[in-house]
């Protein structure tokens, strides 16, 4: 625990530390949505107006996942359900607002799991830093994590973040890190939560340098006879250049390239594990057309993966492999609007084995113009994990 807090502290330092620097700086960031400086408060009372401070907002997701993995690392399967986050909210003294909502998950042909959550979150939002509070969406997130880190099945599954989250926004790049506590202690129940943070920041808007970190603390039950503490923590630094500023008859073009590093501890064996490899990401597209290639070298990233699987380990299962490589050849229809649909082809290579995925994903956000502009930077994304 002492290492945790020391990670808190570290974190908020980093992220205040580097806001300063982003503040002197005139690059504008790629991909980031700036919105106007907000208004000097003036806290009366008798100016609150229901229909100005009023927000609502529907978010709608669809997802067709066809696994046809015949590999030692996967489980072949297909992943057929849609979810539906609508909220409501209320904006108060300029920079504040709460929110409340649920998110409801349908996995088409399962009734044995938990269809709906609960969303309730208070969030401050005076650029360039924002601090959100609660039970909240994914997609107040400035980026999410690469399947690497995090696999875009469990992304589905778990929709909301309980926790806190920490975001600067400035004009050379953003930073962010949130608490995800994911399992409360019980009598025969782990203690499990994630601390996560990433970001990237420009030059010119042509070279660009980030990082994604995560760790999973899986602590024991309070009737803990026979369990082990296990940690997992990894990282993925990377610098990348972006080419679409040199050729603006492309949507996206940039390559980036780093490290992925993890340490997996299980205390009851007293060993660590520190697997390494190279990460390399390839990024095109034209008029809604892509391709993004991903290509991995180096150990297996989840050696402990058998014993404890996605509870501790939430990179994609393929990261067990030595070698990987992921093409994904994609069409996006309706890029501008709140309306998206995605058709992916995935090729997977592992270990000298190829296998294929098919995905369709179909997706909307409407609502007011608040929540309208938190959200809209989101559908410029171009992962292949079918997201926008």
């Amino acid at each position: 625990m002492r290492f945790i807090k020391k990670a808190l502290v570290l974190t908020v330092f980093f992220i205040s530390f580097i806001s300063v620097f982003g503040q002197d700086s005139e690059i504008n960031v790629y991909n980031i949505t700036e919105t106007e400086p907000c208004q000097k408060p003036e806290h009366n009372n008798s100016d609150f107006s229901w229909r100005n401070n009023f927000l609502w907002d529907v978010d709608f997701y669809g997802l067709f996942d066809n696994r046809e993995f015949k590999a030692p690392h996967q489980t072949p399967q297909t992943i057929f359900g849609a979810r539906i986050t609508p909220e409501i909210g209320l904006k108060f003294l300029d920079y504040n607002r709460v929110c409340a909502g649920i998110s409801w998950r349908e996995q088409f042909g399962e009734n044995d799991y938990e269809k709906v959550k609960y969303v309730l979150y208070y969030k401050y939002d005076q650029r360039p830093f924002k601090i959100t509070f609660g039970s909240f969406p994914r997609t107040l997130l400035t980026q999410e994590l690469p399947d690497a880190i995090l696999y875009d099945s469990l992304r589905f599954a778990n929709p909301l973040i309980q926790g806190v989250l920490l975001q600067y926004e400035g004009k050379s790049g953003y930073a962010e890190a949130y608490i995800d506590w994911r399992s409360k202690q019980g009598i025969d129940q782990r203690e499990i939560f994630s601390i996560v943070s990433n970001g990237r920041f420009y030059y010119k808007n042509l070279l660009f340098a980030g990082w994604n970190l995560m760790m999973n603390h899986y602590a024991k039950p309070l009737n803990g006879e026979g369990y082990n503490v296990v940690d997992n923590i990894q990282g993925n630094p990377y610098i990348g250049v972006n080419f679409a500023k040199l050729a603006p008859v492309f949507d996206s073009l940039q390559i980036q390239a780093g490290a992925l590093i993890s340490t997996n501890r299980d205390r009851g064996l007293e060993v660590w594990d520190t697997p390494a490899g190279f990460l390399a990401e390839f990024d095109i597209e034209w008029k809604g057309l892509g391709l993004h290639q991903t290509f991995y070298a180096g150990d297996n990233q989840l050696s402990l993966y058998y014993k404890y699987g996605s509870s501790l380990h939430h990179s994609d299962p393929f990261y067990q492999a030595t070698t990987y490589s992921r093409t994904d050849i994609y069409y996006r229809l309706f890029r501008k609007s709140p309306v998206g649909i995605k058709a992916l082809f995935n090729i997977h290579v592992a270990d000298g084995t190829v296998q294929f995925q098919q995905q369709v994903v179909v997706s909307f956000n409407i609502g007011n113009e608040m929540f309208h502009k938190k959200k809209m930077k989101h559908n410029n994304r171009i992962k292949g994990d079918g997201s926008f």
